[in-house]
């Protein structure tokens, strides 16, 4: 087996974790805070890091307003204040958007030129980039953890992943479950999603299952899969919950790090799709999006890879399989998990966001890419792609 990883960020996990921050500010004067739509202002996390960043006597810069489906638009802003301003660290308080546009920021503050012309193209071999710190404030993507970054352009109407390895992996994350408490019901269950998708890519893989190391990381992914599943409604339930969030969050972190994703690879067609979607479609959450399209995935792919599917329904969903073909366990288990979707409220169809088949055609064409197909374990050509979104209307 031949695999390569890096993971360089220091993360800093549990209660009063922004105790570490301060040690991180040594070397850095300038610093860009870079947060969303305000909500780090209502629960007060804001405040609590200007202070320790004044009270270091830090000279702070902002940039707000980070688009949930962050565009390029918002990055360049940001570029152009660490130019400017000679930024030292840039510090993302917030989620995935906010992270995963400030790993563009970062990077962009260095490059001499169009950062997005290297997204575009994925010359992904930018070797320097201005220092980057995170606060999390909402566990889902694994981008505190990892050098992935996804970014749209509006313009181009493209949503487009990045992997500067491992330039873009922050240096620290700061990762204290109290900070996701106030994250509101619909934007956790798409995080909950949005964390069972990564481990679901990754776990329909086509590695050989009888290799030690690939048993040892598929049980893994089969564990945290279960326990998303167990503590997902329960969540829903009770938002507050602190044992959840600090679970939520670790899995989280882990869902696509780089160590399993590396030696495992996946499938990632429900991604492309996805981006293809929200792409074409900026009101289409990514979480949301992966709801819609997962299980339809699962219906087109079930019965050309059943023995994976029975994996799942087995080892994830408990399906019992006296009696049963193998095809039937398969079914039931993406039964389980249409179910497990819909107690946790996520949409199930597309008109769930007043889409219909209109943009099919930009969809498809956006969710290839260039390519002819997509799709690490099931291949997928625009044929196959056009009827998993006619499932999916």
């Amino acid at each position: 087996m031949i695999f390569k990883t890096a993971n360089p960020t220091r993360l800093y996990f549990g209660e009063n974790s922004i105790s570490n921050l301060i040690t991180e500010l040594e070397g850095a004067q300038k610093i860009l805070v870079t947060y969303g739509k305000g909500s780090v202002k209502k629960t007060g996390l804001y405040d609590e890091v200007i202070k320790v960043l004044e009270d270091n006597n830090k000279e702070v810069f902002e940039l707000a307003g980070i688009k949930p489906n962050p565009d390029i638009a918002n990055a360049y802003e940001g570029i152009e204040i660490c130019k400017s301003k000679n930024i030292d660290l840039v510090l993302a308080v917030g989620g995935t958007s906010v992270i995963d546009c400030s790993k563009i920021i970062a990077i962009g503050a260095k490059y001499d030129g169009d950062i997005w012309e290297p997204i575009k193209n994925k010359d992904f071999t930018l070797k320097d980039r201005t220092k980057l710190g995170v606060i999390l404030t909402n566990a889902a993507t694994s981008s505190e953890n990892n050098y992935y970054a996804v970014i749209s352009n509006e313009k181009e109407k493209l949503k487009l992943g990045t992997a500067f390895w491992p330039m873009a992996s922050p240096d620290f994350s700061i990762l204290d479950p109290k900070y996701t408490v106030t994250v509101p019901e619909k934007a956790t269950m798409e995080s909950i999603v949005d964390i069972c998708s990564h481990l679901i890519e990754t776990y329909f893989n086509t590695k050989d299952i009888n290799n030690p190391i690939i048993k040892i990381l598929n049980t893994e992914l089969e564990l945290m899969i279960k326990e998303m599943v167990n503590i997902g409604p329960k969540l829903i339930n009770d938002l507050t919950n602190i044992e959840y969030r600090e679970t939520m969050m670790f899995i989280a972190s882990q869902a696509l790090s780089t160590r399993v994703r590396h030696v495992l690879g996946g499938d990632w067609a429900c991604h492309q799709m996805e981006h293809g979607l929200s792409g074409v479609y900026d009101r289409v959450s990514h979480g949301g999006g992966l709801a819609i399209l997962t299980p339809n995935w699962m219906d087109y792919s079930v019965d050309k890879h059943t023995t994976k599917f029975k994996q799942m329904a087995v080892n994830i969903f408990d399906i019992s399989t006296e009696g049963k073909s193998d095809l039937d366990i398969a079914e039931e288990g993406i039964m389980a998990f249409r179910n497990f979707l819909n107690n946790i409220g996520a949409p199930s169809t597309l008109s769930d966001y007043d889409i219909d088949d209109s943009d099919i055609d930009e969809i498809i064409l956006k969710s290839l890419n260039g390519n002819k197909s997509i799709g690490g374990m099931c291949s997928l050509d625009a044929g196959a792609i056009r009827e998993i979104f006619d499932k999916s209307m």
